[in-house]
C-alpha cells in the first residue's frame, strides 16, 4: 500500500505547487509594496507595482480574491478589464486610452 501512497501523494503535491509559487510571489510583491510605504495612511500603487501585480494574478488565474490585501479584489479586477481594453493605467489613478 505504502509503494503506491507516496508516490501518488508526490504527484498531487507535484500539480499544486506552481499555483503556490505564484501565491507566494503575489504575496511578496504586495509585502515588498506596504514596506516601501510604511508610514503613508494610504497606498497608491505606481503603474510599473500595477504592471507586477498583474503579472502575478496571471499565473494565479487572476482569481486573486483570497490573496490581494494591496488592493480591494475589486479594484484588481477593474485593472485586469482595462487592460484588456488597452486602457493604461497612469499614477493616481487617472487613465489614457491608447488604441
Amino acid at each position: 500500500m505504502e509503494r503506491v501512497f507516496f508516490p501518488l501523494l508526490a504527484l498531487v503535491l507535484q500539480w499544486f505547487r506552481p499555483r503556490y509559487n505564484a501565491q507566494l510571489q503575489l504575496m511578496t510583491a504586495q509585502i515588498r509594496i506596504l514596506r516601501s510605504r510604511i508610514d503613508a495612511s494610504r497606498i497608491v500603487p505606481t503603474p510599473k507595482e500595477k504592471t507586477e501585480l498583474l503579472r502575478l494574478g496571471a499565473l494565479l488565474g487572476h482569481d486573486v480574491a483570497e490573496v490581494m490585501h494591496v488592493v480591494q479584489p475589486e479594484t484588481y479586477r477593474k485593472w485586469v478589464l482595462q487592460s484588456g481594453r488597452g486602457v493604461l493605467c497612469l499614477a493616481f489613478n487617472r487613465t489614457r486610452c491608447y488604441h
